[in-house]
């Protein structure tokens, strides 16, 4: 409890530090009502989307030379995929298994890499198979 408490942040710290304090005799009790707090705090599913869309808006874009930012992407693209498994939160993030939601995160392989023609080219062709 104590490690988790020096992680969070001034609010949820302040939050956990008044569980534990409250539940001398139970940490058990007092461990189980932080992680509560911090799922109804931060863990809703239009909070866990907009950081996950936040980090992709924010991602730089990426060349197909780049090993070093091809698996940051690949660890960002996990993170979304193993989000999406927990049913609380799927039904928000189907949108990744649309067009919609891979177009853009191809963009971030395509732009620096192929000339605009085949772009166009390419992004006609998925779309056909959507």
């Amino acid at each position: 409890m104590d490690l988790l408490i020096k992680w969070l942040g001034p609010e949820s710290k302040k939050f956990a530090m008044s569980m534990r304090t409250a539940n001398p005799k139970n940490p058990k009790n007092a461990l189980k009502l932080i992680w509560q707090r911090l799922q109804d705090r931060y863990g809703s599913p239009e909070l866990v989307e907009a950081a996950l869309k936040s980090k992709l808006d924010k991602f730089p874009f990426v060349s197909l030379c780049d090993g070093k930012k091809l698996y940051e992407l690949a660890d960002l693209l996990t993170e979304i995929a193993a989000v999406k498994e927990d049913p609380i939160y799927s039904t928000l993030l189907a949108y990744f298994d649309s067009s919609s939601g891979i177009l853009p995160i191809l963009y971030f392989l395509i732009k620096n890499e192929l000339d605009f023609v085949f772009v166009l080219w390419f992004l006609d062709f998925v779309l056909l198979l959507c």
